[in-house]
């Protein structure tokens, strides 16, 4: 049976899904003019044989894969190592005792 699987993930797509789903639910299926939304095997199959397509079990299985992963946001660069306070009044400096004369 011909069908196309479509991933909501951007907002052009979703608002595509809610266009021709009437909502922004998933899982959606449209099966003509019927729109079915959420998973419940036998309202699908109910639709798809009023649609007049075979009964599941005359084709193997799909091997589905994953989605593919959103690219990651890069991450703030680290600040470079600052390099340690020298001196008498850095921190953690000994304290520095006056001069005798």
């Amino acid at each position: 049976m011909p069908f196309a699987e479509v991933s909501v993930d951007s907002e052009k797509q979703l608002e595509e899904l809610k266009k021709a789903a009437g909502s922004g639910s998933v899982p959606s299926l449209i099966v003509g003019s019927e729109v079915l939304k959420g998973f419940e095997e036998g309202n699908y199959n109910r639709a798809l044989d009023a649609a007049g397509y075979p009964s599941a079990g005359f084709l193997p299985p799909r091997n589905q894969g994953e989605p593919p992963q959103r690219p990651e946001t890069p991450a703030e660069p680290k600040p470079e190592a600052e390099e340690p306070a020298l001196g008498p009044y850095a921190p953690g400096a000994a304290p520095q005792r006056p001069r005798k004369k």
